[in-house]
């Protein structure tokens, strides 16, 4: 299994907006691809940061889905989501394997 994991940094004023977001917009276009087999939405645990941050993963049962879904879907679904919260989230994003 592959996973997609991209950590969020969202400025406290627009997070629940940015939420609701991710739940009802963001996520549903992702899962709706039929590429992934699996997802989790959570909230890091941090002490001390100057803005919330949120990580989402998502699963893939093979590289050749990942690619597929990176080259026909993430850019467009990511260029949405950077457009309507412009200036006030920053992300990274990691691939991993699961062992």
């Amino acid at each position: 299994m592959i996973i997609y994991s991209i950590t969020y940094a969202v400025e406290d004023k627009v997070e629940s907006h940015w939420i609701s977001y991710m739940k009802e917009v963001h996520i549903p276009k992702i899962l709706k691809s039929g590429l992934s087999t699996d997802h989790h939405f959570t909230k890091v645990l941090a002490e001390e940061t100057t803005d919330t941050a949120y990580n989402l993963q998502i699963h893939y049962p093979s590289r050749v889905h990942l690619e597929q879904f990176l080259s026909e879907i993430d850019q467009t679904i990511q260029n949405e989501l950077n457009a309507k919260f412009q200036g006030k989230l920053g992300s990274f994003s990691t691939f991993l394997e699961q062992v």
